[in-house]
């Protein structure tokens, strides 16, 4: 395997167990998903904040509420049901998924 696609192999499993966990916590019930989405909210916010730690406290605004609307939007749509938060989750996996295979294809090493 060239070095472009060396991490496929470590990413791959690790995508496959987070992603089952994930979408059994969104089918088990509505409780258990809001935990996640707590728990996501959590690591996404200290993230943002260390990645904006140098920058105007704006951006740190612009981050949390980005952040606040998106979780929030996730739980109304999985009060609604779970069906079409599976359907979120393909159609972003999709294009992640796409866009790695595009990017380590034609992408600048």
């Amino acid at each position: 395997m060239s070095v472009r696609w060396a991490d496929l192999g470590t990413r791959t499993p690790s995508a496959a167990v987070f992603g089952a966990v994930v979408l059994f916590v969104t089918w088990w019930n509505e409780i258990s998903f809001d935990a996640m989405l707590l728990l996501a909210a959590v690591i996404l916010l200290r993230e943002w904040i260390g990645l904006t730690r140098t920058r105007h406290g704006i951006w740190v605004a612009i981050g949390v509420l980005y952040l606040f609307a998106t979780l929030l939007a996730l739980a109304f749509l999985r009060h609604d049901g779970f069906r079409i938060v599976y359907l979120l989750f393909a159609l972003v996996w999709a294009s992640d998924i796409g866009a790695y295979f595009v990017g380590k294809k034609w992408g600048e090493t």
